[in-house]
Formats: structure tokens, C-alpha cells, sequence
């Protein structure tokens, strides 16, 4: 799994720009002022659309605090253009 670290402004980004399907947040637990948070983003599928040049790719995502317990998780699905879409 490749992990992508950044600020609670790069979440809000790859929560909101060009969902296809947002699947259930899951909240586990509370952040407080001055908690560190990581966030991680996994591909967990993809496949090709009708036209070829563009896919969906579901990715799940996590935010853990300093403690490295997990925080929310959420999965989301977008289209995206690409070569070589596969199942």
C-alpha cells in the first residue's frame, strides 16, 4: 500500500474534487487542537469505462492522529482519464 501524507486542507481537496460516488464517512473517534494528523489514500479498484480513455478508481481513505489510531475512513469513487484502464 503506498501512503500519501498532508495538511487537513490536501484532505478536504481529495474529498471534494470530482467525486463520482462518496460511500459512508466512518467516524471512530475525535481530534482535538494541536493533534497531528496522516492521512492515507488507497487505490482499491479500477476498470475502464465505455470509451476507454477514462476509468473509475475507488480509493479508500484514512486519517490517523499521532497515536497512529484511526480516526475516519471513507471510500470514494471517481472518473479519471488515463491509457490502459484495467480490471
Amino acid at each position: 500500500m503506498r501512503s500519501f501524507h498532508g495538511d487537513s486542507s490536501t484532505c478536504s481537496g481529495l474529498l471534494a474534487n470530482g467525486e463520482a460516488e462518496v460511500g459512508q464517512d466512518t467516524f471512530k473517534r475525535p481530534l482535538f487542537p494541536g493533534d497531528t494528523m496522516k492521512f492515507q489514500v488507497e487505490v482499491t479498484e479500477s476498470r475502464p469505462t465505455s470509451r476507454g480513455d477514462r476509468g473509475i478508481v475507488s480509493f479508500r481513505h484514512r486519517v490517523m492522529n499521532q497515536h497512529g489510531e484511526e480516526v475516519m475512513e471513507c471510500t470514494v469513487k471517481r472518473m479519471l482519464r488515463g491509457r490502459n484502464f484495467k480490471n
